[in-house]
């Protein structure tokens, strides 16, 4: 497997594996009874970074470029920004 696609699964892991924390972290900051504006915001900030390496790694693979320009991590595969969503208990019933 050549760098690119490793680095290519290494981002989309990263994404996988933070997510959940994500959206609890949504759930958890609710403005008013809606979602948080700032926070949706960099998701989709996060999710269009993704996208864009996946067609970073397509249009190589298409035109055989052997390495595309790294893609830089975001906030969805940044472990230090939803750091509170892990220190913070899951919202559940009151026992």
């Amino acid at each position: 497997m050549i760098r690119r696609d490793r680095e290519l699964l290494a981002h989309l892991r990263s994404i996988n594996t933070n997510l959940g924390l994500v959206v609890l972290d949504l759930m958890n900051n609710l403005d008013d009874g809606t979602l948080p504006q700032d926070r949706l915001t960099a998701i989709a900030d996060g999710l269009e970074c993704l996208a864009a390496h996946i067609r970073t790694n397509v249009a190589a693979i298409d035109t055989d470029i052997e390495e595309p320009a790294a893609v830089p991590p975001t906030a969805v595969d940044n472990d230090e920004v939803y750091e509170t969503a892990r220190e913070r208990p899951a919202a559940g019933p009151a026992a």
